[in-house]
């Protein structure tokens, strides 16, 4: 897995901004996670409710890693 995710953190950035994070969220800690996706889930769809799907997300996998990105500015 950490071979996986050197690699994937090389991948081209032209501007050398590296605007992404790998966050590996353990077992232990999916319930919060869970919570997470399902606030962020209502803020942006306050009339649906597919939670059931959130929380299912959260703990299927063996294990997962969260991409997180932040574009940034390049500054020439």
């Amino acid at each position: 897995m950490r071979q996986i995710i050197a690699i994937a953190a090389r991948s081209p950035d032209h501007g050398k901004l590296h605007p992404w994070r790998f966050i590996h969220v353990p077992r232990a800690a999916r319930a919060d996670f869970a919570a997470v996706l399902q606030r962020a889930y209502k803020a942006n769809n306050p009339d649906r409710q597919e939670l059931e799907a959130n929380e299912k997300f959260a703990h299927q996998a063996p294990e997962l890693i969260v991409v997180m990105s932040t574009p940034r500015q390049h500054k020439i």
